[in-house]
């Protein structure tokens, strides 16, 4: 899905902030000996609706509503 946007740069903003994110989730997860790996996954997940609509703009309202 991340391949499939067009600017080069928003391309690789877009990857830094998954993996980040992804990250993050699964440093704190471990902090609170919670599962590492559901965290991470939950990370690279988190943004899916904006990346596959291109929708940024109220992203995650649109996200909890939203029928796939």
């Amino acid at each position: 899905m991340l391949k499939n946007i067009s600017s080069d740069d928003h391309r690789k903003t877009a990857y830094i902030h998954t993996y980040g994110v992804a990250e993050a989730r699964s440093l704190i997860a471990g902090k609170r000996r919670l599962n590492t790996e559901l965290a991470y996954i939950s990370g690279l997940l988190h943004d899916i609706y904006a990346y596959k609509t291109g929708i940024y703009f109220g992203y995650a309202y649109n996200s909890a509503w939203h029928d796939y």
